[in-house]
């Protein structure tokens, strides 16, 4: 349950920042994706007859690596329907509800599924914008957080933040757009950052800012 929380839900809103490190299909976390497959090559291997090595594979038979992709993504969240969604939803909304007036929030996931990273918030943003972003101000805006984001990737092997910003540690990270989907009709809410494991030399990770309006009523 969104609000299973151990008490959580019966206190305003209290906090200056929130962390949604959202449930997902976790297709972008190589540890996961690896051991996934490693398991799944397991229960279809069949077991050796006496004398044989259980350990090499028969000839051709050669474990293939596995590899996150976008694709896997879409069809963990197409597999998970439509409960996973609106749970991502529940925990975003429930985030923002304790937040304070003039917080941060940040959610995050390790999936490359649009639908579950920028396109889920744009859809929370248009939620609590008035569906059309008429809010004067705005009651959450997007932050740019590439720098928040991408310095902790690049100083993690001891480099100093002076170093990481000599080589570059933006090159490290992809910036991507809040918007329902990829078309140039699409509302545009702000950045968001992907790290990526060929560019940051880690998991794949998703990661936006979120800012509530000063002048929004705690709880609301």
């Amino acid at each position: 349950e969104a609000d299973g929380l151990g008490g959580v839900d019966t206190l305003p809103a209290l906090f200056d920042r929130v962390l949604v490190d959202a449930e997902c299909t976790h297709d972008g976390s190589v540890a996961h994706v690896v051991g996934e497959h490693s398991a799944s090559r397991q229960r279809q291997k069949p077991q050796p007859r006496a004398g044989e090595d259980a350990l090499t594979p028969p000839a051709g038979e050669e474990e293939a690596p596995a590899t996150p992709t976008a694709e896997g993504g879409a069809r963990r969240l197409h597999a998970a329907g439509a409960e996973l969604r609106e749970l991502q939803l529940a925990l975003l909304r429930r985030g923002f509800e304790l937040l304070r007036p003039g917080g941060a929030l940040v959610y995050s996931t390790c999936s490359f599924s649009r639908a579950q990273n920028e396109a889920l918030v744009a859809a929370f943003l248009a939620d609590v914008n008035d569906a059309d972003g008429a809010s004067e101000p705005p009651l959450a805006v997007v932050e740019d957080v590439l720098e928040e984001a991408c310095a902790p990737a690049a100083t993690a092997g001891g480099l100093s933040l002076a170093e990481a910003e000599a080589r570059s540690f933006r090159d490290r990270c992809t910036v991507t757009r809040i918007a329902e989907d990829e078309a140039p009709s699409a509302k545009d809410w702000g950045p968001a950052v992907r790290l990526t494991p060929m560019r940051a030399e880690t998991s794949f990770q998703f990661m936006v800012k979120l800012r509530k309006a000063q002048h929004q009523e705690a709880g609301s």
